[in-house]
């Protein structure tokens, strides 16, 4: 099924083999949802789904609409843009303007801060505000900047074994 922010915390779903969408469907956990962007990352091998909260606070859905508790928290906040590589960790932003960079490995059970982003290729340059991210053919995660200069960040994460 698939799934979308609702109003008053909660995610609506749709069922593709009876093409209805049943509205306040998943109630979404404690945490603050007001006014807040919804940031998720969709696991490509078990169909979970990570979200983060306003406050920086990372949940993970399951398969049978089971929220986590509370998974560990971002460096900054606002949270930004999420990836999950195949080995199901999960890569994303947080903060305004110069972020910080995240990692959330399941296998830890933790939060990491990765630090800022900066390419040393032609010039130093320093990662802005993201707009989206996604999970590349071999594992790499691409950030897209949602700012004037709106480039393309690639980061090429090890790729751990599954277990």
């Amino acid at each position: 099924c698939c799934v979308g922010l609702d109003e008053d915390s909660a995610l609506w779903s749709f069922n593709p083999q009876d093409k209805k969408i049943a509205r306040k469907a998943i109630q979404l956990p404690d945490g603050n949802w007001q006014a807040h962007k919804l940031n998720w990352a969709r696991d490509p091998n078990n169909g979970y789904l990570y979200v983060t909260d306003a406050d920086g606070a990372l949940y993970r859905l399951d398969a049978e609409c089971r929220w986590s508790r509370c998974l560990g928290h971002l460096p900054l906040n606002p949270p930004g843009p999420m990836a999950v590589t195949y080995d199901g960790r999960v890569y994303g932003s947080c903060g305004d303007g110069i972020g910080r960079m995240f990692e959330y490995d399941p296998r830890a059970g933790a939060v990491k801060d990765l630090g800022i982003a900066v390419s040393v290729i032609e010039r130093r340059r320093y990662g802005y505000v993201y707009g989206c991210a996604v999970t590349g053919k071999n594992g790499e995660i691409l950030f897209g900047e949602d700012d004037e200069s709106g480039h393309l960040w690639l980061y090429f994460p090890k790729i751990l074994p599954l277990s």
